[in-house]
């Protein structure tokens, strides 16, 4: 049989199933790569590391993809009785580089998803967290390879003790990996667990993190096939179910890592209807109560803003000749004859160091931010004629 008829699904070639596989896989993770990129060029940027990393994954599963494709035109599906030595060495190979390329993908995936936590917070401990583990990721992938790339795959190898030995340091490997993606999520809960914020949102931010966990699952079928592959004698028809699997795993691990940052994509598109968006990415992060920056405000205390249909914060109409010694100017709110002003104050002024939270470098759109308590006082007298 030629190889080219790796193309066609008969019940002695499965090929063209992987071959779907990896088509349907590059499919969706170029497509939701490219939503991240859409987000970090057009919403928030700059382009982190986060998305360096993402980059790269993308960059080795193309790479694996094409080892993939290229083991199903050696004989991958095909019975290996029906295969040339030539064939059967070619196909050795391309699946030799394909579990190579695999590992690097899903680390890379692993890694952007640390390196996005991090993005998302300023506090010290959190940032100590988040680039430990990536820098296990990075330990783990490097002891991978090496694991998998010694002793070489040749053929002479492939159906004796060498395959039981290779299947064992795939369940060390896989193991280790799917105990990366529970402190992964575990890091996400540690990440808001301090954090004054409804349990609504809490979950919201836990569960994008949280579709991580679901590649344990195909993870465990697929050490379940390779299992199996032991248990027969035709290794290239018996290793179709571990190949689409692994597609699995690593298309679904890149898309995971993009899932966090989807809410900025949606935002692009919010009609605005109801007022869920527009309000407190401008009005709430843009401006102050005396009408400066936050940096220019005075003793933490900011006068309200009337919001108009827009969502934008108006800016306020200052009462001649009042300005208040902590630097917030007073504001008539009422036609009549009373003096109204309304004051907003943190209710520990010692808590001013936490004042780089709402900056974060430009990037505010995509942090966590601690809640602040806040007063507001309102005053009402007298004016005089």
């Amino acid at each position: 049989m030629s190889s080219s008829d790796g193309r066609f699904l008969t019940p002695s070639n499965h090929g063209a199933l992987v071959g779907m596989a990896v088509a349907i896989g590059m499919v969706w993770t170029i497509l939701v790569f490219s939503i991240r990129i859409f987000i970090r060029l057009s919403i928030v940027p700059p382009f982190g590391q986060d998305d360096a990393a993402a980059s790269l994954g993308l960059i080795v599963a193309v790479g694996q993809a094409t080892a993939t494709l290229v083991s199903v035109h050696y004989g991958l599906g095909q019975r290996e009785s029906r295969l040339t030595n030539s064939q059967l060495d070619g196909f050795l190979q391309s699946s030799y580089a394909a579990a190579i390329l695999y590992i690097i993908a899903i680390a890379a995936s692993k890694c952007s998803t640390s390196l996005l936590i991090a993005r998302l917070t300023r506090t010290k401990h959190h940032l100590i967290a988040s680039h430990s583990i990536t820098v296990f990721i990075a330990l783990w992938a490097l002891a991978s390879v090496l694991a998998i790339a010694i002793p070489p795959w040749d053929s002479e190898k492939r159906l004796k003790s060498y395959q039981p030995d290779r299947y064992t340091r795939w369940a060390v490997i896989e193991g280790f990996s799917m105990a990366i993606e529970g402190i992964i999520f575990a890091l996400s809960i540690y990440l808001v667990w301090s954090l004054y914020m409804p349990l609504k949102t809490k979950a919201v931010v836990v569960g994008a993190f949280f579709c991580r966990i679901l590649i344990i699952p195909p993870t465990i079928v697929r050490l379940r096939f390779l299992s199996s592959v032991l248990h027969n004698t035709d290794l290239t028809y018996d290793s179709v179910n571990p190949a689409i699997l692994t597609q699995v795993v690593m298309h679904f691990s890149l898309m995971a890592c993009t899932i966090p940052c989807m809410k900025q994509f949606l935002r692009a598109f919010d009609t605005d209807l109801g007022h869920t968006i527009n309000i407190n990415q401008k009005s709430v992060h843009s401006f102050t109560g005396s009408g400066k920056s936050r940096s220019q405000s005075h003793g933490g205390s900011y006068v309200l803003h009337s919001i108009d249909k827009s969502g934008e914060a108006s800016t306020p109409t200052r009462s001649a000749g009042h300005q208040l010694s902590r630097g917030v100017e007073e504001i008539r709110l009422r036609p009549e004859k009373v003096l109204s002003r309304a004051d907003v104050s943190r209710a520990n002024a010692d808590e001013a160091q936490e004042e780089h939270s709402f900056y974060s470098e430009g990037s505010e759109r995509a942090i966590i931010r601690k809640t602040q308590r806040w007063d507001v006082t309102f005053h009402a007298e007298q004016r005089e004629e």
